[in-house]
């Protein structure tokens, strides 16, 4: 007789098999620091544990984030896949492949517009997820020349003491509040940006990165940072930048004191380079040039192991941008009006451009064809329809061409929770 499989959300009792799971998967001592940080994974967050089961034992384990992201003033539901481990005594039985293939329908019955994950390309562009850059900025810690003489460092990152004087620790109790308040300011309705729910206070980080910058008592700016034991990966320098929001309209010096401040630390701390997940906005880029702060915007792209992102429902998806390609048709004098089939990687779906924006199915005068990642460069504002057109197929006249630029611009997103 067949082993008997079954597919299932976790439940609370299921902690124990689970972090052992994934302890047998990734080789982790029993009491090490990985270890406990996969078992407290594990027990604060059961309910979004997947796991698959055979003859009642779990034998391979995920986890799903889900995650809300905006794309202009919609929202897309993300699917943040991770801890994909399966039993290391059964490997090589086609577990991981049974679980992942599972996980994408569950994905799809769940609702989910995309999804994401870090891993190797071979095996999960199997199951539709395709290699997607990752988007940060980079702050060099070096000394500058300066004509016949050197900067250093120090002399770089140098502060007035009126300005440094405005940063101190964040402090949950005191500051939460208005941290949330600063996070929703700076990122609601910038594309790529996490849709922040709840009104619970951040916590402070373990490493003592989180910052402040107070101005007539108002904190109109904060970053909070991560120290790692060493240099993790390329977007993964030694200390680095993981959130950060500032009030630019009336304090927009706050952006370049705290990364000053946050990059004099991390060089205190032996870093070498900071990286930040700063969005790739022309107004933040300004504030950084005007506060004389060394920096250079990152794209990473890798071709074995890397980030990836997956359409789980194309028409799904597009439904749920379509209030802000309407917004944006809108504001066009002239648009274009049609039905334009959008064929992606196997999937269909009907855009239908009229006064209104809506999805649709069935028959459609014209076509765009194309892979995922372009398609998510779109839908994200990585790149505008204009700069990618060709190299896309399609038989678009030009005034249509026209329109889906002004549907589909390059924005100022955030960096971070899509790579």
């Amino acid at each position: 007789m067949g082993k008997v499989e079954r597919f299932r959300r976790a439940e609370k009792g299921d902690a124990d098999a689970t972090t052992l799971n994934m302890a047998s998967a990734f080789s982790l001592e029993e009491g090490s620091p990985k270890w406990r940080r996969k078992r407290d994974l594990v027990h604060s967050e059961a309910e979004h544990f997947l796991v698959l089961e055979e003859d009642g034992g779990i034998v391979a384990t995920c986890v799903v984030h889900p995650h809300r992201l905006w794309v202009g003033r919609s929202q897309v539901l993300k699917g943040d896949v991770g801890e994909v481990s399966v039993l290391r005594e059964l490997q090589g039985r086609g577990l991981g492949t049974r679980l992942v293939r599972e996980v994408s329908r569950w994905m799809e019955e769940e609702g989910f517009h995309i999804s994401r994950l870090g891993g190797l390309n071979r095996f999960y562009g199997r199951f539709g997820w395709v290699p997607f850059p990752r988007w940060y900025y980079e702050f060099p810690l070096t000394s500058v020349g300066a004509g016949a003489s050197r900067l250093s460092v120090e002399e770089v990152l140098s502060l007035p003491e009126e300005l440094r004087s405005r940063v101190r620790p964040y402090d949950p109790e005191r500051d939460g509040k208005r941290r949330l308040e600063l996070y929703r300011l700076f990122y609601e309705g910038r594309t790529g940006a996490l849709v922040r729910e709840g009104s619970e206070p951040p916590g402070a980080g373990p490493h003592g990165l989180d910052f402040v910058y107070e101005r007539e008592g108002e904190i109109v700016g904060y970053v909070a940072g991560v120290e790692y034991p060493g240099e993790v990966s390329p977007f993964e320098p030694k200390v680095a930048v993981h959130e950060a929001a500032f009030d630019l309209a009336s304090a927009p010096e706050s952006l370049w004191v705290l990364m000053k401040y946050v990059l004099l630390e991390a060089h205190r701390r032996g870093a070498l380079r900071v990286a930040a997940r700063l969005p790739f906005d022309p107004a933040v880029e300004r504030v950084l040039r005007e506060g004389k702060v060394y920096f250079q915007k990152v794209e990473l792209m890798s071709a074995y192991g890397s980030n990836m992102i997956k359409i789980v429902n194309l028409r799904r998806l597009l439904g749920a941008i379509s209030p802000t390609l309407e917004g944006r048709l809108s504001a066009l004098p002239y648009a274009w009006e049609g039905r334009v089939r959008l064929e992606v990687d196997g999937q269909e779906a009907v855009l239908v451009v009229e006064p209104s924006v809506q999805v649709d199915e069935g028959e459609a005068g014209n076509y765009i064809r194309c892979d995922a990642h372009t398609m998510m460069r779109l839908v994200l504002g990585l790149s505008s329809f204009g700069e990618l057109e060709g190299t896309l197929e399609h038989d678009l006249p030009r005034e249509a061409v026209a329109t889906f630029s002004a549907l589909f611009p390059r924005e100022p997103v955030a960096t971070g929770p899509w790579g």
